[in-house]
């Protein structure tokens, strides 16, 4: 369904809502943590959808008509979508919103009880090591291209992606520390709105997962049975890159190294 929504000015975007929704489902992640697999978990077992989402980012809707550094107007544009209105009746978003920015663009978002954040995190190792794949896919400067993933993790970010960030980092670990680092301490102060969801929990406990996240987000499961979707479902590839074993150990220890800055995130990845 197509409907407009009144920010600055009226916009047609299109959305799929309903009025057996009550809450606006916000995914947000650091890049390649797993979040269109979050996104399609959620579709494939509740009234949700991915079909479309609705992208926090520089579509046609919120990059040219948000500042995104003036979190006002992020969360007047979060507001407006939690509390739609068809013909004078209030609606709820189906469509699920996707953000990778980091927490500090949220402000009043975060204790408006209508949104429900939920952040999927993947452990460092799998997280940069997927970002060094994907970024090298590109034949532009959406971000640092390396030959190795080593190099990569210890290179300052650049290009198109540091829209995300809302300042500089000496690299993209500690970018990727940082994000953790701020939704984690968002979620211990606003609990009832932020949930924090493992990607290895997700993968291998998926049933308790989504319970979780249907009791966060008030989702009726009693009438379903919870199935993982399908391969098929979308989501964005990398390159088919490798790395050799020997760059790979320093890669490893430069990881395992780097986390020792960052007790509290060290502990949520102590497997690493």
């Amino acid at each position: 369904m197509e409907t407009s929504i009144n920010l600055n000015r009226q916009i047609v975007l299109p959305l799929k809502v309903s009025t057996e929704l009550e809450n606006t489902i916000v995914v947000c992640s650091h890049e390649r943590s797993g979040t269109h697999f979050l996104m399609n978990s959620i579709a494939n077992n509740s009234n949700y959808t991915t079909k479309p989402w609705v992208d926090l980012d520089d579509s046609p809707f919120f990059g040219s008509h948000l500042n995104f550094f003036r979190t006002s107007e992020v969360d007047q544009a979060l507001y407006t979508l939690a509390r739609l209105e068809i013909e004078g009746k209030q609606v709820g978003l189906n469509s699920i919103v996707k953000s990778h920015h980091s927490v500090d663009f949220f402000d009043a978002s975060l204790r408006d009880q209508r949104l429900k954040f939920i952040y999927i995190m993947r452990n460092p190792e799998d997280t940069l090591r997927s970002f060094w794949r994907f970024l090298n896919g590109f034949d532009f400067n959406i971000g640092t291209r390396a030959s190795d993933a080593l190099k990569f993790a210890q290179s300052a970010p650049e290009g198109y992606l540091m829209r995300y960030q809302s300042k500089s980092f000496t690299n993209y670990f500690e970018r990727w520390a940082a994000h953790v680092e701020g939704w984690h301490a968002a979620a211990a102060a606003h609990s009832e709105n932020i949930l924090l969801v493992k990607y290895a929990d997700l993968k291998d406990n998926f049933s308790d997962v989504l319970s979780k996240i249907s009791d966060f987000a008030s989702v009726d499961q009693s009438h379903k049975t919870l199935s993982p979707p399908s391969k098929e479902a979308f989501y964005f590839k990398g390159s088919d890159m490798e790395i050799n074993d020997a760059d790979d150990l320093e890669f490893k220890a430069f990881i395992n190294e780097s986390l020792h800055a960052h007790p509290t995130i060290k502990e949520l990845f102590s497997n690493v």
